[in-house]
């Protein structure tokens, strides 16, 4: 169990970067992840001790469906359906929300941010979870160190740079560290 001492700088943390490969005009959408733990600080001398590192770990890979190579936005919800694609460029295929579980010490705070760097003609952006909107604050783990966490976003082409086709990536990064 955590525990507030005076030390160096020590804090757990968590990054995992998620890849979204995009097949334009129908294949899926999906997200990989990669993740590894590091220490940074608390403001002032008191630090949080950390007995576990915060960790986290996909699930569930995020999964738009199909999609048409035209300019538009989908939006995927968190029960794993688009729940708005007012320029109808989603045509089919199973769309999945991302599931990943954050784990670390138990009933310990964490904050939650999520982002994304545009790539060719996509982006991400708009990031709900199944604790609200992102960035989360303070979000408790429970009493064996878990928090699983539902995630959705918003999808947008740009048709004049997404190509057609296998290959094309666009990804994001969770970043969870102590509160």
């Amino acid at each position: 169990m955590g525990r507030l001492a005076k030390k160096p700088p020590g804090l757990g943390m968590a990054v995992a970067v998620f890849v979204l490969l995009c097949v334009l005009p129908a294949d899926l959408i999906r997200a990989g992840q990669r993740g590894s733990g590091e220490k940074g600080g608390l403001p002032d001398d008191l630090q949080y001790e950390a007995d576990v590192d915060v960790g986290i770990t996909t699930v569930q890979q995020m999964d738009f469906g199909q999609l048409a190579d035209k300019d538009g936005a989908v939006v995927l919800g968190l029960a794993d359906t688009i729940v708005s694609d007012p320029n109808l460029i989603s045509y089919g295929g199973s769309p999945y929300s991302a599931v990943c579980t954050i784990t670390g010490d138990p009933n310990v705070g964490v904050d939650i941010t999520i982002s994304s760097t545009p790539a060719s003609g996509l982006s991400l952006g708009s990031f709900v979870t199944s604790e609200g909107t992102a960035p989360l604050m303070g979000v408790l783990l429970d009493g064996s160190g878990q928090l699983v966490l539902n995630i959705g976003a918003t999808l947008t082409v740009d048709e004049a740079t997404a190509a057609p086709g296998p290959g094309q990536t666009v990804s994001y990064t969770i970043t969870s560290i102590y509160n």
